[in-house]
């Protein structure tokens, strides 16, 4: 069971109950799509420009992002790894949400990571493909989304009465996501205090995370509960290493 599903399970989010929904790390924005299913006007936002682009141009204008995808997949065909290099290099420009959605398509195990210069720095995985159906069922879910470009500190500084937070950062643990710089024990601990701070002012606030900041949260904010779940792993070099494992789901 994906996080989202136990997250919603035990929330139930419905316009009765919540003003709106948070989300400051989008992500591949599931989490706030499924919130917006459920009838809530959603604020994202995520530090990552490139992903926030390409998700507005899925919201937007899906079918010539499709097209001009399928032209992409054509173009590549004839030598994918040789292709992937030009567009990542720069050699082959691209408007910033085809070559998001490009890159990420082609790249190993599907990864967008920036080095500390913003530069794309994933090797080559597989020849480039892309689900046409899930850009257009995207840009449906997104009717009731506003996303923009913000650090999670910005975009928790506002947050109105009644909204329900969800925090989906990246996890305690080796793996740090989209961009060069880590989300370390310092940083997860400033979110938890931010979290806790919200809850105490009456928002429905919730974290999902590796079991490693369990301790942080203990200490930051003994009243939370602490929810152990499965989640797919889908992300690691080692595929013997993909499977389910255990996580947690934090409702301070």
């Amino acid at each position: 069971m994906r996080i989202i599903d136990d997250l919603l399970s035990h929330i139930e989010p419905s316009p009765s109950r919540h003003s709106c929904a948070i989300v400051p790390f989008w992500g591949s924005g599931v989490d706030g799509r499924a919130f917006a299913q459920a009838g809530l006007d959603v604020i994202g936002a995520d530090r990552c420009r490139a992903l926030v682009t390409a998700h507005h141009a899925v919201a937007k204008a899906p079918e010539p992002l499709v097209e001009d995808l399928r032209s992409l997949a054509l173009a590549a065909a004839r030598a994918p790894e040789e292709h992937y290099y030009g567009v990542r290099d720069g050699g082959i420009p691209l408007p910033t949400a085809r070559r998001f959605f490009y890159l990420v398509g082609s790249s190993f195990n599907g990864l967008w990571r920036e080095n500390s210069d913003g530069g794309h720095n994933v090797p080559f995985g597989r020849p480039f493909s892309f689900d046409a159906e899930a850009i257009r069922t995207t840009s449906a879910q997104m009717a009731r989304v506003t996303l923009s470009v913000a650090r999670w500190r910005d975009t928790l500084s506002d947050v109105p009465k009644g909204a329900l937070v969800y925090s989906d950062p990246p996890y305690l643990c080796d793996f740090t996501g989209y961009g060069d710089d880590t989300f370390g024990v310092e940083e997860t601990r400033d979110l938890v205090e931010t979290l806790a701070s919200l809850a105490g002012r009456g928002r429905d606030v919730w974290m999902s995370n590796a079991p490693r900041a369990e301790g942080i949260v203990r200490k930051v904010c003994p009243s939370a509960t602490i929810h152990r779940i499965a989640a797919r792993r889908s992300i690691a070099a080692d595929g013997g290493a993909r499977g389910d494992v255990s996580e947690i789901l934090v409702h301070f």
